[in-house]
């Protein structure tokens, strides 16, 4: 994590980022910023397709940064959003209800600077 945490620094430097979200996949997720950075779990789901993870998890970060939220929580809007996604049949997205359901779940968000 922490060799991850440094070239996405570099990266985020590199582009002028504001930050920088890797998924991991069934390892969890890292979010980071010059700020700071997080890990977490992913959310316990049962898989049905991965069709839409990714744009599910942007989704829930963009949520996350237009509501004015804090890194922790950005993180655990993204890695929410999108095992809602994968825990539906074929390419439907999460909906409203799978996603609020999803978000108290505990995933371990672990700061790693």
């Amino acid at each position: 994590i922490e060799e991850l945490d440094k070239a996405a620094q570099d990266i985020i430097r590199r582009y002028g980022l504001g930050l920088i979200c890797i998924s991991m996949g069934a390892d969890g997720a890292y979010i980071g910023s010059l700020a700071g950075a997080y890990t977490c779990n992913a959310v316990k789901v049962d898989v049905r397709s991965i069709q839409g993870a990714g744009d599910s998890m942007v989704a829930g970060i963009c949520t996350a940064v237009q509501r004015g939220l804090p890194l922790p929580d950005i993180l655990r809007y993204g890695v929410t959003a999108s095992g809602a996604s994968i825990s539906r049949e074929g390419s439907q997205m999460c909906t409203l209800e799978d996603f609020q359901a999803l978000l108290t779940q505990d995933i371990n968000i672990r700061k790693v600077r």
